[in-house]
């Protein structure tokens, strides 16, 4: 799973700096589209602004080649319900670690449980964001492409046929309930009593359940030295999460090279 779909403030203004980023560009183009629109840019300036990104950003751009393209991401953000969807972090209370921590169930199947939990919470988040009003069902699935996001927020590396294996034995134990067209209800979380103490601060949805084996204290799971969320050490010399080392690797080049000009001088 990608961050991109609950950080599209942040995914838009590094858009804005570094261009394209991925091969979906009708989905960035969207993103930008609603972004202008956060701005209070009107629907005239939003095309302006969007033809102008993609004439700097694609090369031998063609107004008349992206002109559908374009049109469906201004179409898109004139709908009032489509915002700019940025949620910086979710709260996991007590309460809800407690239930979970209880269920009658290995170790993967409390961090699928618990990575259920967080994407429930994100998704009515970005339901109350555009609707104004809270969601008080709780569902997930539908399609394959959900399950695969569940598996990758998870860290749990299943298949898909493991994973509707476990789907199914969480279903024999009343913790789900299979419902049609791939959806499954979220039993679990009708038992949970309302509570405002916060067990756990989630701020990377690409690493759900790395947040639940740092909570049990999993074996090589720790936090980044710089941001804090949670990484799989691959061995005692890991310190960093994956941009953070990026970082590291660049302040480092970047002190060589200043050290080499002041040799130099």
């Amino acid at each position: 799973m990608s961050d991109i779909k609950f950080k599209e403030k942040d995914y838009a203004e590094l858009l804005l700096k570094k261009g394209f980023i991925s091969k979906n560009l009708g989905t960035e183009m969207k993103i930008l589209a609603k972004y202008f629109k956060s701005l209070g840019k009107k629907p005239k300036e939003r095309e302006k602004l969007l033809y102008e990104f993609c004439e700097k950003h694609i090369v031998d751009f063609s107004r008349v080649l992206y002109f559908k393209k374009i049109n469906s991401a201004l179409n898109y953000a004139r709908k009032k319900e489509n915002v700019l969807i940025n949620i910086d972090q979710i709260e996991i209370t007590k309460n809800e670690l407690e239930v979970i921590d209880s269920l009658d169930v290995d170790h993967v199947q409390k961090k699928l449980c618990f990575t259920l939990l967080t994407l429930n919470k994100l998704y009515s988040t970005i339901h109350e964001t555009r609707y104004g009003e809270k969601n008080i069902e709780h569902f997930y699935g539908g399609n394959n492409k959900k399950y695969k996001e569940l598996i990758d927020a998870s860290h749990t590396s299943l298949t898909a046929n493991k994973l509707h294996l476990i789907i199914g034995e969480l279903a024999a134990k009343e913790i789900v309930e299979i419902r049609n067209k791939g959806f499954i209800k979220l039993s679990f979380i009708y038992e949970i009593e309302l509570d405002s103490e916060v067990g756990i601060l989630i701020n990377s949805f690409d690493d759900i359940g790395l947040y639940y084996d740092l909570y049990t204290k999993q074996p090589k799971v720790k936090k980044c030295k710089t941001c804090g969320i949670p990484i799989k050490a691959k061995s005692n010399k890991t310190k960093y999460c994956i941009v953070c080392s990026k970082e590291k690797l660049r302040e480092s080049w970047r002190e060589s090279k200043r050290k080499s000009r002041n040799v130099q001088v």
